[in-house]
């Protein structure tokens, strides 16, 4: 799952509309009745007013600073409730592919979306021609 999806469940979770994430734990915690969980902490960050870097994230003002765990369970039942949710971009029309000191963060557009911020829904199988590739016996 993708860090925009806990932050965006973490933020209707905790009633926090304009939180940012600050730390994603990548590894799974597996508690006693094999509920799977990953930790999130995450808070009001401020964006930069002045220099070079005036309006990127400043991370290091986090304030507000609140950790929790998001089950399994939970981001099924998140993403069940919310279907214009586009799971590869997180709704921004572009996917990450690469970041360097040299040439900074590298993007595509979502392949899942098509750049339009909205999923596209699968195809009905119903509505499909008989037969591979429409061809039929």
């Amino acid at each position: 799952m993708s860090g925009y999806l806990y932050e965006q469940i973490a933020r209707d979770k905790l009633g926090m509309p304009g939180a940012r994430h600050i730390v994603i734990e990548s590894l799974r915690i597996e508690w006693g009745d094999g509920i799977d969980a990953t930790r999130i902490e995450v808070g009001m960050v401020p964006r930069i007013t002045r220099g070079p870097n005036a309006g990127k994230l400043n991370y290091k003002k986090a304030t507000d600073r609140r950790k929790l765990y998001i089950t399994d369970a939970e981001t099924d039942a998140w993403l069940a409730e919310h279907p214009e949710y586009c799971r590869s971009c997180g709704n921004s029309g572009e996917r990450f592919v690469s970041w360097s000191v040299d040439e900074g963060t590298k993007t595509i557009t979502c392949t899942a979306c098509d750049g339009t911020e909205r999923p596209v829904p699968f195809p009905d199988l119903d509505d499909e021609p008989a037969g591979l590739f429409g061809v039929t016996s």
